[in-house]
């Protein structure tokens, strides 16, 4: 009798743990590697030669309409480049987007932040000082990381480094 008390505890425990199911977690559905190294002799803050150029191209080549833009949004994105407007020794985050209609997945590591969050997400048209822009709204807003104002069919970025907010600069993914 003392063996089969034990036997019968641990053939109830196997039955049990059989019929648990594994619960999904909902989320953003896709998920990039992402490998963030700090190098603070790297100066990877500066905005080099080559994110300069993809930028005064995209400048050159922007997206004109607001369909367009919204249309050019969805896909993946891959961060290519960023610049530091107060301190250029952070090294280039990790980022990655992944922007369907209506819905934003941002998944971004650096020294400071390591997030995968969903957003939604959309354009709005801006006229300030005379010049009309067009400006990606995110819900909750994330303007610092993810307020994108130009757009290219490759490209798009943000440059708040002139008032010593930093750049972001993605690039489509194959």
């Amino acid at each position: 009798m003392r063996i089969l008390i034990p036997v019968g505890a641990m053939l109830l425990l196997v039955v049990l743990l059989m019929s648990c199911r594994k619960e999904t977690v909902s989320g953003p559905e896709k998920i990039y590697e992402c490998v963030f190294t700090q190098n603070d002799a790297s100066m990877e803050g500066l905005i080099d030669e080559t994110e300069r150029s993809l930028m005064e191209a995209c400048l050159e080549n922007r997206l004109t309409t607001k369909t367009e833009v919204e249309n050019n949004l969805i896909g993946e994105w891959e961060l290519v480049g960023h610049g530091e407007g107060w301190i250029p020794s952070y090294s280039q985050p990790c980022a990655y987007l992944n922007i369907e209609a209506g819905s934003l997945s941002f998944q971004f590591t650096n020294a400071f932040r390591d997030t995968l969050a969903t957003y939604a997400w959309e354009v709005m048209e801006v006229n300030s000082g005379g010049s009309n822009y067009y400006w990606l709204k995110t819900t909750p807003d994330e303007t610092g990381y993810l307020g994108f104002t130009t757009f290219c069919s490759d490209n798009i970025f943000l440059d708040a480094t002139p008032s010593d907010g930093n750049m972001y600069l993605y690039r489509r993914m194959e």
